[in-house]
Order: structure tokens, then sequence, then C-alpha cells
């Protein structure tokens, strides 16, 4: 599938939102090892791939997964083509993990930009 993004400017061809697509390191909860400790080393070994730490991760998939069950969450953005290649190539060690491209969208003057033209994220916890 190709994605392709496209920046907003305006008239004068100044930019306005910069649009674009990265990497993103998803796990699907109902996919991890059911046994406690295998579950743990796969963490544990996630974690270490991503440069996170273990307990940090395994509270983020246990509060999103149970926020919106059946949803992938995302550990890792604008992850960078090694990381993805190294998981893509141990797949087998890594159960429920997946690499998804997402948008990302910045804005060169800040706040007023959003306000224009939205934005793009992942939901926060207060907006759950």
């Amino acid at each position: 599938m190709l994605f392709t993004t496209a920046n907003i400017v305006d008239r004068n061809g100044t930019l306005m939102v910069d649009n674009r697509t990265a990497l993103a390191v998803q796990v699907a909860a109902e996919e991890l090892p059911r046994d406690a400790s295998v579950r743990a080393r796969e963490i544990r070994r996630l974690s270490g791939v991503l440069g996170l730490k273990a307990k940090a991760v395994d509270r983020k998939i246990r509060r999103e997964s149970k926020a919106l069950p059946f949803s992938p969450v995302t550990l890792k953005s604008d992850v960078d083509l090694r990381t993805v290649f190294y998981l893509q190539e141990n797949q087998t060690r890594f159960p429920g993990v997946e690499v998804e491209r997402i948008f990302l969208r910045k804005y060169p003057h800040k706040t007023i930009g959003a306000h224009l033209f939205g934005t793009l994220g992942e939901v926060t916890e207060k907006q759950l």
C-alpha cells in the first residue's frame, strides 16, 4: 500500500502544516503470550529493542488495552529502519508486535496551525 502525504501551504507557498508518515511499533495485547513469565520475557526483549523501560511498556499495554480492547497499543513512534528490520526478521520472537505506518503532523507556526487545520495523533489518556 502506498501512502502519500501533502504539506499544506498558504497562497505564497509558506509552509503551514508539514505532514509526513513514520513507522510505529504497535502491540496487539490479545496476541501476547498468556503465560505471565513468557509474556514478561517478551516485554523485556521488546523494551530493550525499543530503548524503553519494561515496566513502562507493560503498564502502557495494560492501561490502553483495558481502555480500548482489541485496539493495538502504540509503544513507540518514528522508529528507525534498523529497529523495524530487526523486529521483522525476528517476528517469531515477538508475537503480537507489528510495525505500522502512521501519519505525523508538525506546525511550524506552533499552535495556530492546529486550530486552523486540525491535528493528527493518538488520543491522550485524559481524552480517553
